[in-house]
C-alpha cells in the first residue's frame, strides 16, 4: 500500500494543546471521516484531529503536549 500525505497550515493556536488548522480539506469535506487521524506537525510534534472547526474546512488537532506554535501540519493516510 502506498503511503500518501496531505499538508496544511496552522492558523491559530486555541489553547495550551489544542491548534486549528486549514488547507487539508475543502468547505465541503466531511471532516468526521478523518476523526482520530494522526498528524504531525512540522515542529516535530504529532497530534490527531479532533474536528471540524467552522464550515470553511477548517479543523482543530489535539496535541497530548503543550504545543509550540508552527505553520505547517502533515497528515499522514495510510
Amino acid at each position: 500500500m502506498k503511503e500518501r500525505w496531505k499538508e496544511g497550515l496552522v492558523e491559530r493556536q486555541a489553547d495550551q494543546t489544542t491548534v486549528v488548522c486549514r488547507g487539508l480539506f475543502k468547505k465541503e469535506s466531511k471532516v468526521d471521516a478523518f476523526v482520530g487521524l494522526k498528524v504531525s506537525l512540522s515542529s516535530g510534534e504529532s497530534g490527531f484531529i479532533e474536528g471540524g472547526f467552522g464550515q470553511s474546512g477548517k479543523f482543530k488537532v489535539r496535541i497530548p503536549s503543550k504545543c509550540i506554535i508552527c505553520s505547517v501540519v502533515i497528515i499522514i493516510i495510510l
